[in-house]
């Protein structure tokens, strides 16, 4: 299991970055990253009856489509990302509850009843503080979740706003109550310890292994991530041909 660091907080750079990861790469990968305020929308979303276009672009708030199904969720810096990427793990395909327990582990370490709710979600008192999805390339599968850590819930709020459904088959983003970890952990747990205990959990005997140089994203894709056709279009079929859409440049 190969641990990257990510330092960077471009959503279109991070949202390129695990695309790349998952097509040019073969290791099994453990990421953790934070975006600058984003809403990241879900693969069949009709990005136009989810967000508040307005309110975003009045807020310098970016909107970024990515490779995964399920709902619109929000980012900013108070909100912890995690990447996992299985390679042949065709086993764990739609197991959420796998790829989440050591985040419910090391919360339950602090004396926080986290738990696994639903299909996708992690709570805590019954509030949601995690939204999980995944995306399947061959035997590959990409799982990721947000982790809302200190996150501003009324911006939140105000951007994620779904409209009526229009066609059968979109993901409404549900306006579920949500909440902060920093409500529920000691104070003496910053984010920066919280990161760092995930990290010894998720990669806790897999031959842990830094890697400190991130690799050069094809312009293409960058540009894919930046499209307002990739990202405001009315959603993408669950399953392509090609594997990801738009993208391959040469790896």
């Amino acid at each position: 299991m190969i641990y990257i660091e990510n330092p960077h907080t471009d959503p279109v750079h991070n949202l390129a970055l695990e695309e790349f990861m998952v097509t040019c790469d073969d290791r099994d990968i453990v990421m953790l990253w934070q975006n600058d305020p984003a809403v990241i929308v879900g693969r069949n979303q009709h990005t136009e009856n989810q967000v508040d276009r307005a309110f975003a672009e009045e807020h310098s708030i970016a909107v970024i489509r990515r490779l995964s199904g399920g709902g619109a969720v929000y980012h900013d810096l108070g909100n912890l990302n995690f990447t996992i990427i299985a390679r042949d793990a065709t086993r764990y395909k739609n197991d959420f509850s796998f790829f989440t327990r050591p985040i419910i582990e090391v919360l339950n370490s602090y004396g926080v009843d986290a738990r696994f709710s639903g299909r996708n979600d992690l709570t805590v008192q019954g509030k949601k503080f995690s939204g999980n999805a995944q995306y399947n390339h061959g035997n590959t599968v990409l799982h990721h979740g947000t982790l809302l850590w200190d996150s501003d819930l009324e911006v939140l709020a105000g951007v994620l706003r779904p409209k009526k459904r229009i066609e059968a088959r979109e993901v409404d983003s549900h306006q579920a109550r949500v909440t902060n970890l920093t409500a529920f952990t000691p104070p003496q747990i910053t984010l920066a310890r919280f990161r760092s205990d995930l990290v010894t959990e998720l990669t806790e005997g897999q031959g842990r292994t830094v890697q400190a140089a991130l690799p050069m994203l094809p312009d293409a894709l960058l540009e894919k991530y930046r499209s307002d056709e990739w990202n405001w279009g009315e959603g993408l079929p669950d399953e392509d041909e090609r594997g990801v859409v738009g993208f391959p440049a040469s790896c």
